[in-house]
């Protein structure tokens, strides 16, 4: 074995990234996945991105504002609960990409690669929920604004909707080799 692993070496062959590779004394071992730096400083941009649309999102809010009278300044369609669901989702995602920026800008302090990596891990998935209730936010913001126009409501929300479904299928495939992952 050694023999086939020094020749494939001298060959210039990639090490593979198998999870369950065993040490030197025999027993099992789990190779942990370590985020580079390049991907932190993309995900540290996605997660800023995410921030800023969000914060956007939420100081022009679809519909507008009352413009005369005594409720001056107030959203237009603050009775809707389509527009009660973007303000949450949009809260959320505002809330976790801002959270998710200052781990990953803080992460560099510390001195253990160990907890610099989990803290990286976190903040994606901090990340990701909050991709996922943009998503949400701009489905439910488009849905109030165009609630009068039932059809185009719909579609937009199932478009929307269908994203989800999207990226599982897209990552299972990558992630599997056209084997979609068990749900």
């Amino acid at each position: 074995m050694q023999d086939q692993i020094r020749l494939l070496k001298s060959a210039r062959s990639k090490q593979s990234q198998r999870l369950d590779q065993k040490s030197k004394n025999g027993q099992e071992k789990t190779q942990r996945v370590v985020l580079t730096k390049e991907a932190k400083e993309t995900h540290l941009l996605v997660a800023t991105l995410i921030a800023t649309v969000s914060f956007a999102a939420g100081i022009t809010v679809p519909g507008g504002t009352i413009q005369d009278g005594e409720n001056k300044g107030s959203p237009v369609l603050v009775q809707s609960s389509f527009f009660k669901a973007f303000m949450v989702s949009n809260t959320i995602s505002m809330v976790l990409a801002a959270t998710a920026v200052s781990i990953y800008l803080f992460t560099p302090v510390t001195r253990n690669k160990r907890k610099e990596n989990a803290f990286s891990k976190t903040a994606l998935v901090f990340t990701l929920i909050a991709l996922a209730a943009m998503i949400i936010a701009f489905i439910t913001g488009t849905y109030v604004v165009l609630e009068s126009s039932r059809v185009i409501a719909v579609a937009i929300f199932l478009i929307g909707l269908s994203s989800f479904m999207l990226a599982y299928y897209v990552v299972a495939f990558w992630h599997g080799y056209g084997k979609p992952l068990p749900p």
